[in-house]
């Protein structure tokens, strides 16, 4: 099925009654803390959304949102309980969650290290694996706009700092705009860490 950038593809609470696999496109998982909204996740093809809840307790613990047009494979929650008890799935869902939790912990050092710089790498680290493209000269460009506004909102700093680091991260060749799409240059290192996230996968 297809859907539009912001539809809400689940609610925080609801029960899982279908699990999703990304065929294109990319979503966000979604957590309120007090009265700030928080991007804590963002996934793209491949990833199988509503899996981790579907074993465990059966709702979802965040909301997920489409954050850009996205095309999902809904597979009822039955047949999925059946897929998943044979060999072949059950390693790959248990790659998927390795991959998760090697991006919680990248993200989690980044929180330690309270740099905004680190946060605003590590972001953009996840959102290029989850919904990045290959250049032909090795770079990866973020198939998601994002204003500056956006990434302070993501990251929990003020605009200004924020167009701060964007500046020096362009300085440095490690992040550049080009016509509103945000591109990593090979050998940066945000490059590096796309290929070592991937690594992990």
């Amino acid at each position: 099925m297809s859907v539009k950038q912001g539809h809400i593809i689940a609610r925080a609470g609801s029960e899982v009654r279908a699990v999703h696999l990304i065929e294109d496109g990319g979503v966000g998982r979604i957590v309120i803390t007090g009265d700030r909204t928080v991007l804590d996740a963002v996934r793209g093809p491949g990833w199988l959304l509503g899996a981790v809840p579907a074993m465990t307790t059966g709702r979802y613990e965040a909301t997920i949102t489409a954050l850009t047009p996205c095309v999902l494979r809904p597979i009822p929650i039955g047949a999925f309980q059946r897929i998943a008890e044979t060999l072949e799935v059950s390693r790959w869902l248990n790659d998927m969650l390795a991959a998760d939790i090697f991006a919680h912990t990248a993200r989690n050092a980044a929180v330690a290290e309270r740099s905004t710089r680190s946060l605003i790498e590590e972001l953009f680290v996840e959102l290029m694996v989850a919904v990045g493209r290959r250049m032909e000269d090795g770079g990866v460009r973020l198939m998601l706009q994002l204003s500056g506004v956006d990434v302070a909102g993501l990251v929990g700093a003020s605009r200004e700092h924020v167009a701060r680091v964007l500046a020096e991260l362009e300085d440095d060749a490690c992040l550049v705009k080009v016509k509103g799409w945000f591109i990593t240059p090979p050998g940066s290192k945000i490059h590096a860490r796309i290929c070592r996230f991937q690594s992990h996968v």
